[in-house]
């Protein structure tokens, strides 16, 4: 009777351990689930956010990619007057698509120069602001990108 007294009480003591592995397990899972919850609001809204800005953005009008890259310069206007203008452009001796090639190598050289010139003056403040070069080495390559 003695044994079975123990059996029972080692069968009681393991029960009340499961008992709280299971709550400690439960409340785990509850707290995941409120993280859960939690995360697919927060989805839900951002999805709300951006179906908006996809149906704002098809309300935009379209973008001509052309004028946003190469800008509305005067070397642009000399090529759009020659390539959309209605006067007669076929003068003897002059070949307009080697004009318009010419005109695009000069905007594309041109833009290219300019460029640099931002990239070099954008690393020679970096080396001023950083005391590599002195101010007088710097106003003289800014001055000389100013005349060229």
């Amino acid at each position: 009777m003695q044994a079975d007294i123990e059996r029972l009480l080692n069968i009681n003591k393991n029960l009340t351990e499961g008992e709280a592995k299971l709550a400690e397990i439960g409340r785990c899972l509850g707290e995941e689930e409120r993280k859960v919850k939690n995360n697919t609001e927060i989805l839900l809204q951002k999805n709300q956010e951006i179906s908006e800005s996809i149906e704002a953005l098809r309300k935009e009008p379209d973008i001509n990619v052309d004028e946003v890259v190469v800008g509305k310069g005067a070397v642009n206007n000399q090529l759009s007057l020659l390539l959309c203008s209605g006067q007669n452009l076929q003068r003897p001796g002059v070949d307009i698509r080697c004009h318009c090639r010419s005109l695009l190598k000069r905007l594309f050289e041109l833009v290219s120069e300019d460029h640099a010139i931002d990239d070099a003056i954008y690393c020679l403040s970096n080396a001023l602001n950083s005391e590599k070069i002195q101010l007088q080495i710097f106003m003289k390559v800014r001055v000389q990108t100013r005349v060229a």
